[in-house]
């Protein structure tokens, strides 16, 4: 009864990892020039994929192809939100601003001093 059930995922499997080939291949270009580790780690993913499904161990192989597309999407387009250019940092709303003090220094000419009680 295993053995039949281990069959059944068989096919399953194989959509899985072909999808997860598919988008790895796709995404390979923009990957190795802006995320060489990130592909690394998804190409290492993939051939944990294809030892489980060799070994016959299909659920195994679904469980570790399955979301390889979808975190192939995302890091791709990760890798695709342009760097902010070098240099000065802009000030953000609502924050102060870089050129200007935080604490204003005070008037040095005394405002209307308050005349003691009873003098």
């Amino acid at each position: 009864m295993v053995a039949v059930l281990a069959g059944c995922n068989a096919g399953p499997a194989e959509e899985a990892i072909a999808a997860a080939e598919a988008a790895l291949e796709a995404a390979r270009p923009v990957l190795e020039s802006r995320s060489p580790s990130d592909l690394a780690a998804l190409e290492h993913a993939l051939a944990e994929a294809r030892v489980a499904y060799e070994e016959g161990r299909y659920t195994d192989a679904i469980r570790s192809a399955q979301d390889l597309p979808s975190r192939t999407h995302a890091l791709v387009d990760a890798a695709a939100v342009p760097s902010p250019p070098p240099g000065p940092v802009e000030d953000l709303p609502g924050e102060p601003s870089a050129s200007m003090p935080a604490d204003p220094t005070p008037d040095p000419t005394p405002s209307s001093t308050p005349t003691p009680v009873g003098s």
